[in-house]
C-alpha cells in the first residue's frame, strides 16, 4: 500500500487560503481591540469620578483640588502632585500620582491612563496621566 502525501500545489493552496482568511480577520480584530480600549478608558473615568465623589463625601462636601501640585502650609490640596521637574522620568510621574489625594480611593496606577494614549511610548514626551480635572473644580 502506497502512502499518500500532500503535493506541493495542495500545500500552497492551503497556505494561500489561510493568508486570505488572516487578511480578512486582521482589520476586524483591530476594531475589536480599539473598542476594548475605549471601554477601559470609560471605565477608568468612572473609577476616577467615583473616587472624586468618595473624597467629597469623606471631607464634608469639599472637593479635591483640580490643579496639579498646589500646596497650602506644605499640605497637598490636589488630586495629583506635580513631578519634581518638567523632564521627570516615568517613575517620578507615577510617584506624583501616588501622592495625590485621590490615590487612597483608586490605588491603581493604570486607572490614571487611557490605554489608547500612546505618549508613554514616545520618550521625548513621557506622559503617564491621560486625564485631568478642570482647575475650576476646586474644593
Amino acid at each position: 500500500m502506497k502512502a499518500r502525501a500532500f503535493t506541493l500545489i495542495e500545500l500552497l493552496v492551503v497556505i494561500a487560503i489561510i493568508a486570505i482568511l488572516m487578511a480578512i480577520l486582521m482589520p476586524a480584530l483591530q476594531v475589536a481591540k480599539e473598542q476594548a480600549n475605549g471601554i477601559r478608558c470609560v471605565s477608568n473615568l468612572k473609577t476616577l469620578t467615583l473616587a472624586w465623589l468618595l473624597y467629597k463625601d469623606d471631607f464634608d462636601a469639599r472637593m479635591v483640588g483640580g490643579h496639579v501640585g498646589e500646596r497650602r502650609n506644605n499640605i497637598l490640596l490636589d488630586w495629583v502632585d506635580s513631578p519634581p521637574s518638567a523632564d521627570a522620568s516615568l517613575e517620578h510621574k507615577k510617584e506624583a500620582i501616588r501622592k495625590g489625594l485621590l490615590w487612597p480611593y483608586v490605588k491603581s496606577i493604570d486607572v490614571y491612563r487611557c490605554p489608547g494614549d500612546l505618549r508613554k511610548m514616545n520618550p521625548p514626551h513621557w506622559a503617564f496621566r491621560s486625564y485631568s480635572i478642570s482647575g475650576n473644580m476646586y474644593g
